[in-house]
This record gives structure tokens, sequence and C-alpha cells, in this order.
């Protein structure tokens, strides 16, 4: 609605011994108060995927947002693409799953729609038998099921 900024960037914290991890932070125009969040709450969405870098994230425009991410490994040559839903109150969705190829995907891009639905867009490598593609997960709904 015009009344918060948000923006979503990399972060290296201590706890996480130095891996990137991506937060979120909400500044409420209105009110002043500022949140920040991790966007992988508690635990990692796949085991060994604990290196989260390439945020992208979309505004809806009735309140809250959509951030999805990179999630690899320590060498970098596994790669899943994951998104999360925050809704106007700033309570989040499941993380779920944008593509879960057996070839590395990665730089997703995130829009949403007016009708309350989003897309992720993302290079896949070597899913149709060349380097790279561009490929687009199916839109969801606000606060859309894990899958």
């Amino acid at each position: 609605d015009g009344s918060a900024v948000a923006v979503a960037y990399e972060t290296y914290p201590p706890a996480a011994g130095g891996k990137p991890q991506i937060d979120v932070t909400v500044l409420d125009a209105v009110s002043g108060a500022v949140q920040t969040v991790d966007t992988a709450g508690s635990g990692q969405p796949v085991a060994g995927l604990d290196r989260h870098t390439s945020p992208s994230l979309a505004a809806f425009d009735s309140g809250g947002y959509v951030v999805a991410w990179t999630a690899s490994n320590a060498t970098g040559d596994e790669g899943q693409v994951f998104a999360r839903v925050y809704g106007p109150d700033g309570q989040p969705s499941l993380v779920h799953t944008v593509d879960a190829y057996s070839m590395p995907s990665h730089s997703p891009s995130a829009a949403a729609f007016a009708d309350g639905s989003y897309v992720v867009g993302f290079v896949s490598e070597g899913r149709d038998g060349d380097a790279a593609g561009v490929r687009s997960a199916p839109p969801r709904a606000l606060g859309g099921s894990a899958g």
C-alpha cells in the first residue's frame, strides 16, 4: 500500500559460520518501525545448501512481499531456488522450493501481480541440453502452499 519499504540483502553472520544468508529489512513509513527477518527462518530448506545468495524481492499491492533466493553448497556447484511470502502483517509462510531440478538453478527474479499471485523466474543450468536457460515457476497465490 506504499506505507513501507522492504530491502532484501546478503549478510554474513558469524552464527552461520560466515556463510551468506538473506535478510529483509522493512521500514514502516507511518510508524517508523523497523523489522529485520531471516528469510530461511529456523533451519535450512535443504541440508547442505546453506549459502543463500542473489535475493529478489517483489511487493504485493495489498501489503506484504515475496523474497526469492538461491541456496547452494560450499563449492557453488549445486543450487536451488527458494521463495518465502510475508503477509501484510509481516508473518512468513513456509519456505518453498521454486526449482529442485538436479542441475544448478540460480539468479531468481520475483514479480508480484495485482491479484495477489507471484512468479519467480530463474536461470537453470543444463536442463534442456544447453549451458543455461531461463525458466519460471508457475504463478502462486499469496501465501501459496509449500511445494
